[in-house]
């Protein structure tokens, strides 16, 4: 239920944020996910400079810098992530001459019928640098057709009064973390 002709590129994780994709169930059964298969990207970004034209910065071999993730249950009241689902988070990168980065579950994961969250995180400004990186990656996006409804959310994981919100773009685009799933059922 992805539209191949909405294909594009997400910022990159920012440094305070927590960024989870929505995963419904909508197999009317319980399945068990074997892998998780993503696309980190380099990245441009535009802004404006001091003379008010428009500059674009294009930063290269940043889809090589490691990330988090983890997954997460989903709250059945208010529908935003509720908990973890591994105490730790799996730290991933891409390999040099590779496009996708997997995750492959070593124990099965059984997934019930509210679906779940595939949640990311960015390491530290400074311990980027220490890898030699300057941020983290950016991930491929896809817009999901308008049958499912695919939500991205956003919490800022620094402040602890922080609440989960939908970002603008899986508002207005049904826009969705590109990803390929693995499952059993």
């Amino acid at each position: 239920n992805l539209n191949p002709r909405n294909y594009g590129t997400s910022a990159p994780l920012d440094k305070k944020n927590i960024y989870a994709v929505h995963i419904p169930n909508n197999l009317n059964v319980n399945f068990f996910i074997n892998s998780i298969t993503l696309e980190p990207t380099d990245f441009s970004i535009a802004y404006l400079n001091e003379k008010d034209k428009i500059k674009s910065e294009r930063y290269k071999n940043q889809k090589y810098a490691p990330f988090k993730l983890n997954l997460y249950t989903v709250d059945s009241i208010y529908d935003i992530p509720d908990r973890r689902i591994f105490e730790k988070d799996f730290i991933l990168k891409l390999e040099e001459g590779k496009k996708y980065v997997t995750l492959k579950l070593d124990n099965q994961i059984e997934i019930n019928n509210t679906g779940f969250f595939i949640a990311l995180s960015p390491f530290s400004k400074e311990e980027y640098e220490s890898l030699a990186f300057e941020r983290s990656p950016a991930f491929k996006h896809i817009q999901a057709n308008k049958d499912i409804e695919y939500r991205v959310l956003t919490k800022n994981e620094k402040v602890d009064s922080s609440i989960w919100k939908q970002t603008q773009r899986s508002k207005d685009y049904n826009q969705v973390l590109y990803f390929e799933l693995e499952i059993e059922y």
